[in-house]
This record gives C-alpha cells, sequence and structure tokens, in this order.
C-alpha cells in the first residue's frame, strides 16, 4: 500500500511530536536532578542525572528539526498553496 507524502509528513508531524513531548519532560526532569530541586534526587544520583542530560541533547534537536520542518510544511501548504474554491 503506497501512502502519499502528506500522510507520511502528518505520521512524522505526529510521532516528532509525542516523542518530543516525552524528551522534553525527560530533559527537564534530568535537570533538575541535577540542581538537587523537588527531591528529585532521591529518584537517581546526580551524576546519573547528568549523564541523561547530556544524553538527551542531539535527539531533542533531531525531533525538534522533525517536528518544525514538517509543521512549517504544512503551514505553507495552508497558506500559501492551496487556495479554496467557490
Amino acid at each position: 500500500m503506497k501512502h502519499s507524502r502528506n500522510y507520511i509528513f502528518i505520521k512524522v508531524l505526529r510521532v516528532a511530536g509525542w516523542c518530543l513531548l516525552a524528551m522534553l519532560i525527560g530533559f527537564l526532569l534530568s535537570g533538575y536532578v541535577i540542581m538537587g530541586r523537588f527531591h528529585l534526587g532521591r529518584f537517581i544520583k546526580a551524576e546519573q542525572g547528568k549523564n541523561l542530560h547530556l544524553f538527551l541533547h542531539i535527539p531533542l534537536i533531531v525531533l525538534a528539526v522533525a517536528h518544525i520542518v514538517t509543521a512549517a510544511y504544512f503551514a505553507w501548504l495552508r497558506w500559501f498553496k492551496k487556495r479554496h474554491r467557490r
């Protein structure tokens, strides 16, 4: 079954968005573990939080770029490409 380009882009947008949300929550929580805020240090040690925080930089950037590019593509289609017929 062959899918159109827009179908694939929609799937990329949605998957990247949900993964980005999970990664961002992990990124913020690991930062709070490093700082010792909200008593999150009782779950993992500060050194493990630092390693997790440093590990999440590249995947977060990749997911953000995938999400932004596909969202910009659909915004461009809405604004300039598709005209409403009357």
